[in-house]
Order: C-alpha cells, then structure tokens, then sequence
C-alpha cells in the first residue's frame, strides 16, 4: 500500500511537473498597434495599413495609398519600414515607391494608439480604425 502510494505521488509530480514544462514561457504581450487599420482622409481617398510584429520583435510597418499625389500619375504608393515603440506612440520611417518605380521617398511617420476608442490618429489628425 506504501509503495503505491509513493508511486501515484510521483507519477502526480512527474505530470504536474511535464505540464510546468510543456507550458514554457509565458508569450509576449501584443503591441495593440498590431493589426490592419484603415482610414479616410478629408477629400476621401482611403488608405491602408498593416502592423506586425517581426522574428527580432520590431514592428513591421507598411502602408498602402491608392491614389497618392506623392506618385507623378497619381497612383498607387506603397510603403514599409520599422516602427519603434513608445508607450502609446508608434514612430517609423517608410520607404515609400510608386507603382511607376521612381525613385523611393523617406517618410517620417507617428502614430498615437488610443485604448479608449480601439483607435490611432496620426500627425496629419487622420483617424485610423481597425479592420
């Protein structure tokens, strides 16, 4: 009787002690930036954009316009670049290129994440909102 009760205690910490293991660490938390957002300008254009987080752990940014006038014909532009983290302010530099491949632009982007209302509000005051 003392023998299985030793037995079942110690086959009792073995699993507790596989489940403690096969657990692992607890994940990252998720950067509430992450995700795809659109927004409408004043004159209506949309724009999307998509957030994700990379193998090292930065934010992979990148933003598509369809009717930019950054783009000689006024079409599409599409940029990426990785953003960097500051309490509720995503800051990244966008390496923006037309779809006639002029050259590439550098864009300086901000981005202010509010808990409250799910939202972002760049430094131009447009609104994004999660898709």
């Amino acid at each position: 009787m003392r023998r299985s009760l030793i037995l079942g205690v110690a086959i009792g910490i073995l699993a507790a002690l596989s489940a403690v293991l096969s657990a692992g660490a607890a994940p990252a938390p998720k950067s509430p930036f992450v995700g795809n957002w659109w927004a409408v300008d004043p004159v209506g254009e949309e724009y999307d954009l998509s957030l994700a987080i990379r193998g090292s752990g930065y934010l992979h940014v990148r933003l598509v316009e369809p009717l930019s006038e950054e783009c000689p014909t006024g079409g599409l532009l599409t940029a990426s670049g990785r953003g960097e983290v500051a309490g509720d302010t995503l800051s990244v530099r966008v390496e923006g290129r037309c779809h006639d491949d002029r050259l590439p632009m550098m864009v300086d982007y901000t981005l202010t994440y509010n808990a409250l209302a799910d939202e972002m509000v760049d430094q131009h005051s447009l609104v994004w909102h999660r898709r």
